[in-house]
């Protein structure tokens, strides 16, 4: 795990995995189990991504590479 990758996503977080803490989150808002299925898509858009840019440095890398890569296949912003 040196390189900073995973195969396993979930043990990033020993104590608790982000799936373990996003349905104990779901359960205590909602009262019911979160479904990632089912309800992925009603939370992802409730997210900001500027946001989750700014808070979490994963996040902010892989926009960051993926940017990179765009340029590089030539794509560009709106607007440029």
């Amino acid at each position: 795990m040196s390189s900073g990758k995973t195969d396993q996503p979930e043990a990033v977080n020993f104590n608790e995995p982000p799936a373990y803490l996003l349905d104990r989150i779901y359960v205590a808002a909602t009262g019911r189990s979160y479904k990632k299925r089912v309800y992925g898509e009603e939370l992802f858009r409730e997210l900001d991504p500027h946001v989750t840019y700014q808070k979490c440095p994963h996040f902010r890398k892989l926009a960051d590479d993926l940017e990179q890569l765009a340029r590089t296949a030539g794509c560009r912003r709106p607007g440029e």
